[in-house]
């Protein structure tokens, strides 16, 4: 195990420098309000709509501004998309996800 621990400032940084690399790829996008209503219908053609796919959504991770329930029970469902709180924010989740959607009152909780 070859693992290293790094601090609270490094990861933060680290953080950053993914978002600000997704945001210059176009990776990154600001939403006002993700809509949940909690149908899994409604978020997945929601979703469909606003990456313009077909069939399969890409990777996505949709950052909420607090802990939505309706939003994560709609969205536990969909294949390859994944609800996180602002605060809870990480590393690993950014990177795996293709796209990431952040809501505006969001913002405030990943600083």
């Amino acid at each position: 195990d070859f693992s290293q621990k790094l601090n609270k400032k490094m990861m933060r940084q680290a953080l950053y420098a993914i978002l600000s690399k997704k945001l210059a790829d176009g990776e990154l996008k600001f939403v006002t309000v993700i809509p949940a209503t909690g149908k899994t219908k409604e978020v997945f053609t929601s979703l469909k709509g606003f990456f313009g796919a077909k069939r399969q959504l890409p990777a996505t991770l949709l950052v909420s501004a607090t802990k939505n329930g309706s939003l994560v029970r709609a969205a536990r469902n969909l294949a390859r998309v994944s609800v996180l709180p602002g605060s809870s924010l990480n590393i690993t989740e950014v990177l795996n996800a293709k796209n990431v959607l952040v809501e505006k009152e969001a913002v405030a909780e990943i600083k």
